[in-house]
């Protein structure tokens, strides 16, 4: 794993803050419609979370790089 967030964590926290987007400008035209506040909300957390993954993943990437690149100098692992 390298220091870049993987695209997919990506693709799925843009869609859902979209998502989110469109559902609340729908909840902004329809005010007779609240069934569309939660699911905004809803997706705004997804995408938040998303987000949140998006950067431990990266985090978590640039650290077991560290810890290869560690383990291939030390003389005497094995490999």
């Amino acid at each position: 794993m390298s220091k870049h967030i993987p695209q997919g964590v990506l693709a799925v926290a843009f869609m859902a803050l979209a998502l989110s987007l469109s559902y609340a400008l729908a909840g902004a035209r329809h005010l007779d419609r609240l069934w569309l506040v939660p699911v905004s909300l809803a997706f705004t957390g997804v995408g938040m979370l998303g987000v949140a993954v998006a950067i431990k993943l990266r985090e978590y990437g640039t650290r077991l790089a560290a810890l290869e690149h560690l383990l291939e100098e030390r003389p005497g692992t094995g490999r």
